[in-house]
């Protein structure tokens, strides 16, 4: 009279197949990005929001006109200052700016770029 006993039973294996679906679902969802990046750069002088340009495929150079003269290029690389009449050249140098919360600014100008995207930066999931 040995009494053999299953080691997985019938709603054992319900239970895991059930805990694999939750699982693979959740991992999916959770990985999942909601679409294409709009990334918008904020163009604002003396505190105030002139311009707002789209990083999209076309490349294109921005004048403010202004004085002093500050010129600026955008493309699906991003953003950059291409040329601005101020002494030290700070803003020419910072290069392309291309991710959610980057910025640069030309002080003598008052000139400040700011780029801003849906997600607002580049977090990890723990963080959201």
């Amino acid at each position: 009279m040995e009494n053999k006993r299953k080691l997985i039973r019938r709603h054992d294996l319900f239970i895991i197949i059930g805990l694999l679906v939750v699982t693979i679902v959740f991992a999916s969802l959770s990985g999942r990005q909601s679409g294409v990046e709009v990334l918008r750069g904020h163009v604002y002088v003396g505190g105030v929001l002139v311009e707002t340009l789209y990083l999209d495929d076309s490349e294109k150079s921005i004048i403010l006109s202004r004085l002093p003269r500050v010129e600026l290029s955008v493309s699906e690389r991003g953003v950059a200052f291409i040329r601005s009449d101020c002494p030290d050249q700070v803003c020419v140098h910072t290069g392309w700016l291309n991710r959610p919360g980057q910025f640069a600014a030309c002080i003598p100008n008052q000139v400040l770029l700011v780029i801003v995207g849906e997600t607002g930066g580049q977090v990890d999931g723990i963080t959201r």
